[in-house]
């Protein structure tokens, strides 16, 4: 009889160790995810620097970066590479 206590006391303790630990596996997981996201989107003012009257036409996103596809403001089309990390234009491609 004491031996059947002494298997359900250690039974109960590793189902809490098991349930608690996944609950924390959880939580740590959902903070990294979390975190990397925001690091992502930090300031949410860029400044393109582009002529009035131009106009975005299409953006695509690229491993950190976004390809940014401007159209008009008296210049010919052009595509600026923004990484996201730095934010800041990385390259400006004019097209003719």
């Amino acid at each position: 009889m004491n031996k059947l206590r002494l298997i359900k006391f250690a039974v109960a303790i590793m189902t809490f160790l098991l349930i608690f630990g996944l609950l924390t596996m959880l939580t740590i997981l959902y903070k990294r995810f979390q975190k990397t996201e925001k690091e992502v989107i930090s300031s949410p003012i860029i400044s393109l620097q582009q002529p009035q009257g131009s106009r975005i036409e299409q953006i695509l996103t690229d491993n950190g970066h976004l390809h940014i596809l401007i159209k008009d403001g008296g210049t010919a089309d052009r595509i600026l590479i923004l990484n996201l990390k730095t934010q800041q234009i990385q390259q400006k491609i004019t097209l003719n």
